[in-house]
């Protein structure tokens, strides 16, 4: 009897040490599958990171290269375009950079504890104090530019050109009859955003900006501080060679100047494009002996002068060239005081004056709608054109004016708004090379709440 005791005993001793195995295996799995998820959660907040530093950088790419592209205009085309819209007007929807636009569409708020500065918009009109704009033939700079998609992020890039008042300089810049005190030097604002993916599509912004002046910044009133009294030298200061005269500088010339010819493309157009038979002609010349006189033509026949230029310094003409569409080639040469020549440089330019044809049949391809926004594929008929460049594609929500929304050189494109807008229309136009815009596509409508 003892004995069987002891076997049932020992019997359920057994039974108790299988079943904390089991539980000593569920909760390792458990511990185990805890640091599992914690590391593929560290993992995943490493990719958002790395993803959204790598977007912020592409972004602040673009910003600085559209500051270089306007630092290299003429100082008077540091202007927004307004022949070429969107234009800046108050709108404070969908975050929109817009929104620092005052509500009279005439200012723009820079930040940073600065007042709002007047809008340059070159249209014929005023600028925000009320005074002809300051530019000529007309502003070259878009508000809202073309996209830049890297990789697969697409950055939509926002420019604004405003008056510096520079309360320390009393002006005298702005264009007549202005008696203003504003016009001290331009300001470019350049405003990059982009859909960060990695949080549900929330769009980041990032800002750049830098000042244009016409290269003169007078302070009156200031005077040079003069050097302290110092102990004369026992040995004489030996006197500074004097610089050669113009005679000296040219007596035995026989050389001719070296130089530079560049094209620049009309306003709208891509390098090496116009639109327009008067080309913008930069031309840089060095020589000793001046004056430096640059010559242009048609031909590489007959020289016409076209500038006296300072050596090493750059300057922009304007040229006349042949009203046929195609390539077009532009001689230049340099002539010193001396009447030497210089060799014959050139440099080519597209003629192209005739806009695409209208896109046909747009249209939509798919729609879906996810809570509160539509999701709109759209697609059209190609258009022909000798330099097609691509389509842009403009929307207009409760029949308001067209905003630009993108560029594809592709056939089609996608759009997500809002679908509670009681109506929402969008066109297709092809542009090319050379910045011709062709007709509005058809119109294609949705109404609210439905695709």
């Amino acid at each position: 009897m003892r004995r069987r005791r002891h076997v049932a005993w020992g019997r359920r001793c057994m039974r108790s040490e299988d079943g904390q195995s089991l539980i000593d295996v569920a909760m390792a799995l458990t511990v185990l599958s805890v640091a599992v998820l914690g590391v593929i959660g560290s993992m995943g907040l490493g990719m958002s990171i790395v993803g959204g530093s790598r977007q912020r950088s592409s972004g602040s790419a673009v910003a600085n290269e559209r500051l270089e592209t306007i630092r290299n205009m003429p100082y008077d085309q540091v202007a927004i375009d307004g022949t070429y819209p969107p234009l800046p007007v108050h709108d404070c929807t969908n975050g929109s950079p817009d929104c620092k636009v005052t509500t009279d569409n005439k200012k723009y708020d820079v930040g940073a504890g600065n007042p709002t500065e007047p809008l340059i918009i070159c249209t014929g009109e005023v600028d925000g104090n009320g005074q002809p704009v300051d530019c000529s033939p007309t502003g070259a700079v878009r508000h809202v530019d073309d996209p830049v998609t890297i990789g697969q992020t697409q950055f939509t890039v926002y420019q604004y050109v405003t008056w510096v008042d520079d309360r320390n300089i009393p002006s005298t810049k702005c264009p007549p009859p202005s008696t203003a005190t504003t016009c001290d030097y331009k300001r470019v604002t350049v405003v990059v955003t982009w859909k960060y993916p990695v949080q549900s599509g929330q769009t980041r912004t990032l800002t750049d900006s830098t000042f244009v002046t016409d290269g003169t910044v007078t302070v009156p009133g200031v005077t040079p501080t003069p050097a302290p009294a110092t102990t004369p030298s026992p040995t004489p200061t030996p006197s500074p060679t004097p610089s050669p005269t113009p005679a000296e500088a040219c007596s035995g010339d026989t050389t001719g100047p070296t130089g530079s010819i560049t094209v620049l493309s009309s306003v709208g157009a891509d390098q090496g494009y116009t639109n327009s038979t008067t080309a913008q002609v930069k031309l840089t010349a060095t020589d000793t002996c001046a004056p430096i006189t640059g010559q242009l033509s048609n031909t590489n026949g007959s020289f016409a002068d076209a500038t006296t230029l300072t050596s090493g310094v750059a300057s922009t003409v304007s040229w006349t060239i042949p009203n046929t569409p195609g390539t077009h080639t532009i001689y230049a040469r340099f002539k010193d005081g001396n009447a030497n020549l210089s060799p014959v440089y050139s440099a080519t330019v597209i003629l192209d004056q005739t806009a695409p044809t209208v896109p046909g049949s747009l249209r939509k391809s798919t729609c879906s709608i996810s809570k509160s926004n539509r999701t709109v594929t759209m697609t059209w008929n190609a258009s022909t054109d000798a330099n097609l460049a691509g389509y842009r594609i403009y929307k207009s929500i409760n029949n308001g004016s067209y905003v630009q929304v993108g560029t594809t050189s592709g056939l089609s494109l996608t759009d997500t708004d809002s679908k509670t807008y009681n109506s929402l229309q969008y066109v297709a136009r092809a542009y090319d090379h050379a910045g011709n815009e062709s007709a509005n596509s058809n119109v294609l409508s949705f109404s609210k709440n439905s695709c």
